[in-house]
């Protein structure tokens, strides 16, 4: 069918939104089956860059889209040995200092730690060159569902008086903003990913956090600047100019490609950028000070970019050309709730529909990423496994979407927050720049850092060192990248007996910086290389399933549990089952030699039995069914 076909008047789900985690979900409920159509005001994908740091469990999700999708942001990103490095500046330019420099996103001494924890990497690669991939993912899946240039104006749920919510829906009124048509649909759920432009304040969810905390200008630029550049192996440079305020309000700058790809050896894209001098495009953005205009012209733009990077060149030959601007303000804020406020709410908030996330650490898009996978199966379920005499569907599970992503959304948001103020609350300081100086003794005290040979630097220098291990909270944050998980599964209390593995220390402290592998319910199932009888590899993450939840067990006595809702693995037993080829599972199952590992489709550890008592009984299907049902918080009535 074609993309112009009419749009349907009632059906099952609508996704208003089309970034990343509204063509996510889109691709999810494909899979699954679901007809769905999602709206988006937008005419393009983003024409601004945006977001690009995607951390492994992102990464993992785009694995299970399918092959194609792994494969094109894997060709698109940038080469490793051009992500996995940060630096500080004074400029580009022929005066220009580096300040100081470090490994980034598992590069240098941590890319072990990262193998260890995920069969997918780190990636870099910008949101205007991810989101057409996904586009182009949804659109296959749902040829004629994926519609660009619908606004939508109206979101009212409409409820039953039955008491089995039986006939409520949702009534989505829409716009075709070049024709003028309008079109009313009748939808049994809506997601909405419309990245908080609209819909929360539409149904009356308030938003928690702080609002307007910097105002950021940032450019998509094309310039011939790698030339000019010191470390090729830096990915994301900052500037620090005593004379224009410090770090943010100095600006930061990043390579968005294209990046070419000669053949399949990653090596060979790692040559010079491997992009002509007049195709080279950059991010450029800086934080607006209050003397300063509000709104920046392309000129404005220009003006402070060359007053940062300080290359006469550059600005004499007027090379610097600006392709997109877009103005900003920081927030760190979290909607008071992710489900509508009516009872058996139908209407669900994912990414910056839920949460706005300063984009220090990236990590806005990766949680918006891991809402539509912690809600899309649950959605799925409800829709495909209503229960009951009278149908209802599975409202009980649907709560725990919120119940599990908010504290997510809340720990993230406050965590980012601080990583952006680090930048000028601690590294700022530490080489001895202060707001209320004056220009001429910050002038002085960059100076003092910089001579090497003046020992009175040699306390900043040692503070600089120290604050870099303080930006680990951005540039280090495994466990915040992949250790996140939800504690509401634990309802057994199993992670306040071992401060869950140690992702959490006595205290209560989260271990941002590292990744401690667990399988007590709320976390990931933990990576490990798993090898079939033909000597071919997949990950324990590469098992997961959207139509059941997967018992991974040593003890093939558990495949007595097998149905329709649950497919047993079994691992390291005899016959066909998979082998521990590398000892990994038998180190992190976390459970006997005979007990088992109850795995979510989103990934999510869901129940572990530590012995094999329960299916060495009789009655173990009821007990296995009594488990699934507390799971999916089945009401028996």
């Amino acid at each position: 069918m074609s993309n112009d076909a009419p749009l349907p008047t009632t059906i099952p789900v609508v996704i208003i939104g089309g970034g990343p985690v509204g063509l996510v979900s889109s691709i999810l409920l494909s899979q699954s089956n679901i007809p769905h159509i999602l709206l988006t005001r937008h005419a393009t994908t983003a024409i601004h860059p945006k977001a690009v740091g995607l951390n492994q469990r992102t990464i993992e999700t785009f694995s299970r889209l399918g092959d194609t999708v792994l494969s094109q942001v894997y060709a698109a990103s940038a080469p490793t040995s051009r992500s996995q490095r940060t630096a500080w500046y004074t400029s580009l330019g022929p005066q220009g200092r580096e300040i100081c420099s470090r490994y980034a996103w598992g590069g240098g001494d941590a890319a072990q730690e990262y193998e260890r924890a995920s069969p997918c990497r780190y990636v870099l690669l910008p949101q205007v060159r991810l989101e057409p991939i996904l586009a182009e993912a949804a659109k296959m899946g749902n040829p004629s569902g994926v519609k660009f240039g619908w606004a939508v104006t109206s979101v009212q749920e409409q409820e039953q008086e039955q008491e089995d919510g039986g006939g409520s829906h949702v009534s989505v009124k829409a716009v075709q903003r070049q024709t003028g048509q309008e079109v009313t649909i009748r939808a049994q759920y809506v997601i909405g990913a419309d990245g908080g432009r609209f819909l929360a304040e539409h149904l009356g969810v308030q938003w928690e956090g702080e609002r307007d905390i910097v105002h950021m200008v940032s450019a998509h630029i094309q310039a011939p600047l790698s030339k000019y550049h010191p470390d090729p192996s830096a990915f994301l440079s900052w500037f620090i100019n005593p004379e224009l305020g410090g770090s943010l309000n100095t600006g930061y700058l990043y390579h968005l490609g294209p990046y070419v790809a000669k053949d399949d050896d990653d090596d060979a894209r790692n040559n010079a950028w491997a992009t002509r001098e007049d195709e080279e495009q950059w991010m450029f953005a800086c934080g607006v000070n209050p003397d300063e205009p509000r709104r920046w012209t392309w000129e404005d733009v220009k003006r402070r970019m060359h007053a940062v990077l300080r290359i006469p060149e550059l600005e004499r030959r007027e090379e610097v050309q600006v392709l997109t601007l877009s103005h900003w303000q920081c927030h760190a804020m979290v909607t008071e709730r992710y489900r509508s406020k009516r009872k058996h709410g139908r209407v669900f908030l994912v990414g910056d529909a839920a949460h706005r996330i300063p984009p220090f650490g990236a990590l806005g898009l990766n949680t918006g990423i891991a809402d539509a996978e912690n809600l899309v199966w649950k959605l799925v379920w409800s829709l495909k496994h209503e229960t009951g005499q009278r149908k209802r569907p599975l409202d009980g599970l649907l709560d725990t979407y919120e119940e599990e992503s908010k504290p997510i959304g809340e720990r993230v948001a406050q965590g980012s927050l601080h990583n952006m103020r680090s930048h000028a609350d601690v590294l700022d300081r530490a080489i001895g720049i202060h707001p209320a100086a004056s220009v001429d003794e910050n002038v002085k005290a960059m100076e003092t850092y910089l001579d090497q040979t003046d020992p009175a630097g040699d306390g900043q220098r040692r503070a600089v060192t120290q604050a870099l291990h303080t930006l680990d909270l951005e540039f280090h944050e495994h466990g915040t990248e992949v250790g996140w998980f939800y504690p509401s599964v634990d309802t057994e209390g199993q992670g306040a007996r071992t401060n869950h593995d140690g992702q959490v220390s006595a205290e209560g402290e989260y271990d941002v910086r590292v990744y401690h592998a667990s399988t007590i319910p709320g976390h990931h199932c933990p990576h490990a290389w798993l090898e079939d009888g033909e000597g071919r590899r997949r990950s324990t993450r590469d098992l997961i399933r959207s139509d059941k939840f997967v018992l991974v067990a040593t003890s093939r006595a558990w495949l007595a549990v097998q149905h329709e809702l649950i497919e047993v693995v079994v691992v390291g037993g005899d016959g066909d089952s998979w082998s521990d080829c590398t000892g990994a599972w038998e180190k992190v199952r976390g459970v006997g030699e005979s007990g088992a590992v109850l795995v979510r489709p989103d990934g999510i550890v869901a129940y572990r039995w530590q012995d094999g008592t329960v299916v060495a009984r009789d009655g173990s299907d009821v007990a296995i069914t009594n488990v699934m049902s507390r799971l999916l918080r089945i009401d028996s009535r």
